[in-house]
């Protein structure tokens, strides 16, 4: 049960963390247009002191039924999310692997957008969130978030170090 609680901290700390520093992004084209997503990058490690242990361990992630895409239009500025995937999670602990298949969503969803700098920011229905625009080329995107978090949970401190990125080309 702990696993699956850390698990979902890590998924949610992902969404919703990203940095709004520019320095390093590489932005010399339009966002507006199709993208066809081709890759995932998901990976980073977790560290936690349980009853006065440390305990370390890392994951990484594959996608699986990756057939994802996103279409940006302006003057009314949205975006259609389409698609989806899977990740195959691997699990390290102290030499003991654990792999399973996650559901994956989206870090865009269909509804308005903005962006300024590197920041791409999304709402819908009212909500929105920021996301880190890490490459914008006239053929390739990537977006994601970078977390490096410290949160108790249950009374354990828990630190996240976590990369999540969708590299997509455009159509």
């Amino acid at each position: 049960m702990k696993k699956l609680s850390i698990l979902f901290f890590v998924l949610s700390t992902i969404l919703v963390s990203c940095s709004s520093d520019d320095d390093g992004a590489n932005i010399s084209a339009s966002i507006v247009g199709k993208w066809i997503a081709t890759d995932i990058e998901f990976e980073g490690d977790i560290s936690a002191v349980v009853e006065g242990e440390r305990i370390n361990f890392t994951f990484t992630g594959e996608p699986t039924d990756l057939d994802h895409s996103l279409t940006f239009t302006e003057s009314p500025n949205e975006v259609v999310s389409e698609g989806g995937f899977d990740l195959e999670v691997t699990t390290n602990l102290g030499g003991f692997t654990d792999t399973e298949t996650v559901e994956g969503e989206s870090i865009v969803e269909t509804g308005s957008w903005e962006q300024n700098g590197n920041l791409l920011t999304v709402a819908n229905s009212g909500e929105g969130g920021d996301i880190e625009i890490f490459e914008l080329t006239a053929t390739r995107l990537i977006i994601g978030t970078e977390a490096s978090e410290t949160e108790t949970i249950d009374d354990i401190e828990t630190t996240l170090n976590s990369t999540f990125k969708i590299i997509y080309i455009r159509e």
